[in-house]
């Protein structure tokens, strides 16, 4: 499937960085690439590298970020990226379905490497003369190359079957609530048909849900971890949710006050609420949670500085200024 160019230009007016801008219409203008050049890693990497990548492209391309602010043209792109992202991440991230894209991947840069070394050729060779071969010989070879011909369509069409089977198995477990089932099994109708328009549809709607679904679950797992005060299950379910939530900040900001008050992991607490800064910019108490952060890792400069930024956004917290006069 080759894409259009897309022809928008960055907009600063609009509540969307311009940062982002410039990524998504860089994003939107290879959407026929390898998905692990989608997400930025290499065709080899493991699965927390996958997931990583995916997190911190999703947290940024998720419409959910830019509900109700002015994106402009850019709404439809934003849909579109998020969804093309995130089909590479779910194919990518589960081994059965890696395997069966990357062999895909390979079936096609093959037969392109071909075509590019036959349009190289502009000035035909002389044909070498050839030995005459017998009528036998000729039926036997046509025999053989029919043959291969039609174990080929053979296996395609059993790839295909397999694909509407999962499909069509993964879209009743969809009617009937079963949303992380539905995903699973359409996803596996995408690995062997990936080129059918309407698995792809319908596997957006399918991931989105059930990775809704996954981090309510999370979520309710992590409850009851800190009611019975079980800091680090509490603290490993919230994290996980906020890989299926990459756009809500408040999650980020939980995780990130448990993982430093709680468990004393201050890298993962300052990347938690650097995320969380970075989705509402606007949020006092996130610059404020984030300096107090840096100040337990005794990084002064960067504590001095969210503060500071904290009681720019709002003149009124006491709990910043106290930090900050405590520096």
């Amino acid at each position: 499937m080759k894409t259009s160019v897309v022809d928008l230009e960055v907009d600063p007016a609009l509540d969307l960085d311009p940062k982002i801008q410039q990524e998504l219409i860089e994003f939107a203008n290879g959407l026929d690439r390898p998905y692990h050049e989608l997400l930025g890693v290499a065709s080899e990497a493991d699965s927390r590298a996958i997931k990583k990548a995916y997190f911190q492209k999703a947290k940024r391309f998720h419409p959910d970020r830019y509900f109700r602010k002015n994106v402009g043209e850019f709404l439809p792109m934003l849909d579109t990226c998020f969804k093309k992202l995130l089909e590479a991440y779910e194919l990518l991230s589960d081994p059965a379905t890696r395997e069966e894209v990357q062999r895909g991947e390979k079936a096609r840069a093959a037969k392109a490497a071909r075509g590019r070394a036959g349009e190289a050729s502009t000035t035909p060779s002389p044909e070498p003369t050839k030995p005459r071969i017998s009528g036998t010989e000729a039926a036997r070879r046509l025999r053989r190359r029919m043959s291969g011909l039609q174990g080929h369509h053979k296996a395609k069409q059993e790839r295909r079957q397999k694909a509407k089977t999962f499909f069509e198995s993964g879209m009743a477990a969809f009617r009937s609530d079963r949303w992380l089932e539905a995903a699973g099994s359409v996803r596996l109708a995408m690995a062997f048909d990936p080129a059918n328009e309407v698995y792809r549809e319908e596997f957006a709607k399918v991931q989105c849900k059930a990775h809704e679904e996954r981090a309510k679950q999370l979520t309710r797992s992590a409850e009851a971890a800190l009611d019975l005060r079980n800091y680090q299950d509490g603290f490993e379910a919230l994290e996980e949710a906020c890989h299926y939530r990459p756009f809500d900040a408040d999650l980020a900001i939980r995780a990130a006050k448990i993982a430093w008050q709680a468990i004393g992991d201050l890298r993962k607490a300052k990347d938690l609420a650097s995320s969380a800064c970075e989705l509402e910019p606007e949020r006092a108490e996130y610059h404020r949670i984030l300096g107090q952060i840096y100040k337990a890792a005794d990084l002064t400069a960067n504590a001095k500085r969210e503060l500071e930024a904290a009681i720019r956004l709002d003149p009124k917290d006491k709990e910043a200024k106290a930090e900050l006069r405590a520096l």
